[in-house]
């Protein structure tokens, strides 16, 4: 199996896996707990003390407000979600709070727990001195402590003698209390005996009178319907003042950053997506699969399938028999199908009747399965595949031929899918070959393109394995198919090595038309990547093919593919041409897909009149590729319309064309293909220019949406930009994390490397703001054969910018910055003047870079670089970027010729620029920006706000002040209200403010909103 970057690291010797994604979690625990946010924010203790050690002292130092009362949690979620960590980062946040802490474990003794277990730890685990005192004024106590024996020889009984210990106990609890509130944390309640469950009802309602607080944790999955603490945690959430809060799975997104936090720099990425899927969020399982994976492991380790199939040692053969026939039928299955496959496999319990209906009543106790509306699921999917790895080879085949047995005669959605798998899992290559078939074109019209790749993929495995069921034809027809619902599906690169490896090798037999086809296929599907490869080689072979000779629909299509081939080549007029030519004979053949793909090149290549009439000829180009069907070249078409608009500086009618484009590509089912994916990325970059950074963010965001590894990766390098904007501690991880992307996709490197160059320049100088473009660079070089493109006048100027930067701070680096900078212009202007096309942003970028390199040897003090000119300079970058629409990076130009107009003595005027630019920066959350002019002196800074609001917290306040509700702020800002809470609670911490109302006027008040 694939395996993840870094050394393997025995289970036991691995340290805490570390909290991601529970920020919302912590926060809102906090204030149930009464810990506060500030408390949510430590992680560790500073003077307080733990009293869980034997070192440990009674209570921790800190003047918490003694007349708060206490209050209680129940914290629940299944095994591995993750509540042992964050009740740790609780009782660091306690400590940190000044409280003492107290903790205790119930434990799994087979039935035999002993009574009191969690409170005898935690009151045993006091210093002596402390554990004497509470002996000598509560003798019964000595009960729960047989290390100390100070109670009487023989302990009491009944209910009197119960009713004493319980009152000792509260008693103890609320004399601890009595210096620094008390937190006593019982840990995995779902094992505590009877005794201590009737403590727990003793003590908790008392919370509300003193300042004790409980934290009891447990497991929702271990609570069977007859489980004895199911009924208490009824009982005890509606008690006052105790809350009940159930830990849910980590989001994909938190999950993901988990992986990446266990296995720094993993390039693995469908790897990684992988893991994310399977542990559907429980941080334990991401926790052992990046365990396994790193190690080379197989896909569940021996430990986890150990701990996954341990519960179902308690359970009779009957259910196991059950368990392990849906273990084969997948994490899934209906009844009758279940019931039908045990009859067909022979099994016990057979048949649709009571014993099946018993042993499924068993599972669903037991917590191991749910029940859906016409079947059942395991609770978790990697219980299913380590009961079917459990599996003898035998009983594989055995239960695989049941189901077969069952499915041939069944029909409607999902049929043919699940019969594909049991044939092959059965050994019955012919059904499974003809099944899968079936299931691919099935997925395909169902708008499931990544499902019919894999089936069609799986059929072409079977076919390689058994040769004599393949036939020349059937085996061109199904690549065909294959690479079509793979690039669909946005899997670009499976679909191009398929179709190369078809071309190359094609099968003995095989006819010229099929052959052409193939062809045409492999060079129209390779000129969507950005990646070295000769399409006009390709579509040559083709064309000299003898089906390609005859003025038909093979033709046409190879011809205006022929001419995208040439176009990439750098051969316009041959394009053209060849274009012109496929265009006549699709107007005559009335093809209008190939009238549309046509169309389409020459209006890019200015082949048709200027203007308004090149942007009538791509609107009726996407007309009539809707009207033929023809998805790609309806996308084709609309991309190329968006990238006309943008070219010209239209950026509000750029981003409208490019959302219609991503919008009619999840309408077709193919969010993920090129066109739909590139029209969404380029949305999110033009909303990125014009200042909308908040409609970037929500463009970008896939958290609930299952993206190809390269998808995600490119619309996360658009949202990376905005991190950088904004100065986001969040993003250099996201950088390195992505940074190997740039060796496969140029946009994707092209966002990283602008963005990365923000980044590390201020962090880490303009050295290494230098090595990171020169990676990029050398990355990009081999994909296009050439050092000189035009997205480097851009990163030019960004880099321009760091050495500017950097030779006004450090006056020894000026010399050999300048010296730097005179190269790295010079570059610029060689890729200006090697660039095909030069539009707005060209123009904007070239004058940008060269007013950065004014400013760079004005730092150095050379004499052709004065202020007037400096001045001069800026205004041209300032102009060009505003007429372009570039709203960010125009005000970041002002901001810099605000500094060359006080330099050159014009200050009434440098003030008004430096005002328009902190206009912008506060309403873009542009940190680094507004600390540029504040460290200027361009702009005066709030002395009396040392903790500044985010713009994120600025934005919530000014919702929360309009009276909305944490839910109406977070649907208005696309974010839950668990996040918004988080900001609200940060926004009190900083303003000092009691409520979040008051929070909203202290904003007001100062300024910080309207």
């Amino acid at each position: 199996m694939p395996v993840l970057n870094g050394p393997r690291t025995p289970a036991g010797a691995r340290g805490p896996a570390p909290l991601v994604g529970r920020d919302a979690e912590l926060a809102e625990l906090s204030a149930l707990l009464g810990l506060g946010p500030e408390a949510a924010r430590a992680t560790r203790p500073t003077q307080a003390v733990e009293a869980t050690g034997p070192e440990a002292a009674t209570h921790a130092a800190g003047a918490a407000d003694r007349r708060e009362p206490g209050a209680a949690v129940l914290l629940g979620g299944e095994a591995g979600v993750g509540k042992t960590r964050l009740t740790a980062e609780l009782r660091s946040a306690a400590l940190h709070a000044g409280r003492t802490v107290l903790q205790g474990h119930c434990i799994d003794l087979g039935g035999n727990a002993l009574p009191y277990l969690p409170v005898s730890e935690a009151l045993g685990r006091l210093p002596a001195a402390a554990v004497g005192g509470l002996l000598e004024r509560w003798p019964v106590l000595g009960r729960l402590l047989p290390g100390h024996a100070a109670g009487p020889a023989r302990a009491p009984s009944g209910a009197d003698a119960r009713a004493e210990l319980f009152e000792a106990v509260w008693s103890a609890l609320e004399q601890l209390s009595a210096e620094a509130p008390l937190l006593l944390v019982v840990e995995d309640a779902h094992w505590a005996d009877t005794s201590t469950r009737e403590l727990l009802s003793y003590l908790l309602p008392r919370t509300a009178y003193a300042r004790v607080t409980v934290l009891v944790t447990y497991r929702t999955d271990d609570l069977h319907r007859r489980h004895p603490l199911r009924q208490d945690v009824l009982q005890w959430s509606r008690l006052d003042r105790v809350a009940r809060f159930v830990l849910r799975p980590l989001p994909a997104a938190a999950a993901r950053r988990l992986v990446h936090e266990l296995a720094p720099g993993a390039a693995d990425a469908e790897l990684v997506e992988r893991i994310v899927a399977r542990a559907e969020g429980n941080p334990f399982f991401v926790e052992e699969l990046v365990a396994a994976a790193r190690a080379g492991e197989r896909d569940l380790s021996a430990d986890l399938v150990d701990l996954l199939l341990l519960r179902l040692d308690q359970l009779d053969e009957a259910t196991r028999t059950v368990l392990r026939a849906m273990s084969v039928g997948g994490p899934h299955v209906g009844h009758a199908l279940l019931a039908a496959a045990l009859t067909a496999s022979g099994a016990t319990p057979g048949g649709d009747g009571p014993a099946l209906e018993a042993a499924l009543r068993q599972a669903l106790d037991a917590n191991l399965v749910v029940a859906e509306r016409d079947g059942y699921a395991f609770r978790h999917a990697l219980l299913a595949e380590a009961v079917y790895e459990d599996l003898l080879p035998g009983e594989r085949v055995r239960w695989h031929r049941g189901y077969v047995a069952v499915l041939r005669e069944r029909t409607g959605p999902g049929a043919a899918a699940e019969l594909a798998r049991h044939a092959h899992g059965a050994g019955d290559a012919a059904t499974a070959i003809e099944a899968g078939t079936r299931a691919g074109d099935e997925a395909m019209a169902a708008g499931g393109p990544a499902e019919a790749t894999r089936h069609f993929e799986n059929v072409l495995q079977l076919l390689a394995e058994h040769p004599e069921r393949e036939s020349p034809a059937v085996w061109a027809d199904l690549v065909l198919r294959t690479a079509e619902s793979a690039v669909a599906a946005g899997l670009l690169h499976r679909a191009v090595a398929l179709l190369q490896d078809a071309v190359a090798a094609p099968r003995a037999g095989l006819d010229d038309e099929r052959l052409a086809l193939l062809l045409h296929a492999t060079a129209r599907t390779a000129l969507m990547l950005d990646a070295p490869f000769d399409a006009l080689s390709v579509t040559s072979r083709a064309l000299r093919l003898a089906p390609a000779a005859e003025p038909g629909e093979l033709r046409a299509r190879l011809l205006a593919t022929h001419a995208i081939a040439a176009v990439d080549w750098g051969r316009d007029e041959d394009g053209a041409r060849w274009a012109r030519e496929a265009a006549d004979l699709a107007v005559r053949l009335r093809l209008p897909a190939v009238l549309a793909d046509a169309t389409t090149t020459l209006a890019r290549l200015a082949q048709l009149p200027a203007g308004a009439q090149v942007e009538a000829a791509l609107r009726r180009s996407v007309a009539e590729g809707r009207d033929a069907g023809d998805a790609v070249a309806e996308l084709r078409s609309a991309h190329s319309l968006g990238l006309v608009l943008y070219e010209s500086g239209r950026l509000d009618e750029a981003q409208e064309a490019y959302l219609l484009a991503a919008g009619r590509a999840r309408e077709m089912h193919r969010p993920w293909a090129p066109y739909g994916l590139d029209s969404r990325v380029m949305a999110g970059l033009v909303a990125y220019a014009r200042g909308d950074w908040d409609a970037v963010l929500r463009v970008t965001d896939v958290e609930d949406e299952q993206p190809p590894a390269l998808a995600r990766a490119v619309l996360e390098s658009v949202s990376l930009m905005v991190l950088a904007g904004r100065g986001d501690p969040a993003g250099p991880a996201v950088l390195d994390r992505l940074r190997p992307w740039w060796h496969t996709d140029i946009l994707t490197g092209i966002n990283l490397a602008a963005a990365g160059i923000d980044l590390v320049g201020p962090a880490a100088g303009p050295d290494a703001a230098t090595a990171l473009h020169e990676e990029f660079v050398d990355a990009v070089e081999p994909m296009i054969g050439t050092r000189l493109f035009s997205a480097r006048i851009r990163l030019g100027a960004l880099l321009l910018g760091q050495y500017a930067a950097a030779a006004a701070a450090t006056p020894r680096e000026r010399e050999r910055l300048a010296r730097a900078g005179r190269d790295v212009l010079a570059q610029v202007e060689e890729a200006a003047a090697a660039a095909t096309r030069f539009g707005p942003e060209s123009v904007a970028w070239l004058a940008r870079a060269r007013a950065e390199h004014q400013r760079l040897q004005h730092a150095a003090g050379r004499p052709e670089a004065g202020a007037g000119a400096l001045v001069a300079s800026w205004q041209e970058a300032v102009d060009a970027l505003a007429a372009f629409g570039h709203v960010p990076e125009t005000a970041r130009a002002r901001a810099r010729l605000a500094l060359a107009l006080r330099a050159d003595g014009r200050i009434e005027e440098a003030a008004a620029c430096a005002s328009d630019a902190l206009a912008v920066a506060r309403r873009l959350g542009a940190e680094p920006l507004r600390r540029e002019l504040e460290a200027a002196g361009a702009v005066a800074q709030a002395a009396d706000d040392p903790e500044r609001l985010t713009a994120r917290e600025v934005e919530v306040l000014a919702l929360v002040g309009r009276g909305l509700t944490n839910r109406e702020v977070g649907q208005r800002l696309f974010i839950s209200a668990k996040t918004v809470s988080v900001h609200v609670s940060n926004a009190m911490a900083k303003l000092q403010a009691a409520t979040r109302n008051e929070a909203a006027y202290l904003a007001r008040r100062r300024g910080l909103i309207d």
